[in-house]
């Protein structure tokens, strides 16, 4: 419990229920049409919140980048960049293509291509 209780995580509430998220299991966080709510997507689940995507970068630290209007990263998680089709992979082999032009280069010098 301990080691649980020093790892930075992301606390949340949804339905009545209290999730605790280490920061470093979570992909990507995107934020789902029609409906007002976010898809936190991690390296074993998925997990709702009520939220906007700008409210939830606020709350992430520095290791998590809006790559996208609907679409937040992290970036210590990120596996490979796909250049032609804008598609990040992830560690547990998920994917999102919600990468603008303009935040490609930002990904890029973060995951370590020039």
């Amino acid at each position: 419990i301990k080691i649980i209780n020093k790892q930075k995580s992301f606390v949340f509430k949804y339905k009545r229920v209290i999730y605790r998220i280490p920061y470093n299991h979570i992909c990507y966080i995107e934020k789902e049409p029609l409906i007002k709510r976010c898809i936190i997507h991690t390296l074993n689940n998925n997990f709702y919140i009520v939220k906007s995507i700008d409210q939830l970068e606020r709350i992430l630290g520095k290791d998590f980048m809006k790559t996208h209007q609907s679409c937040i990263v992290n970036l210590n998680n990120i596996k490979k960049l796909e250049l032609g089709s804008n598609t990040m992979i992830f560690d547990n082999g998920i994917s999102t293509s919600l990468l603008t032009e303009k935040m490609k280069k930002e990904v890029k010098k973060y995951v370590g291509i020039n």
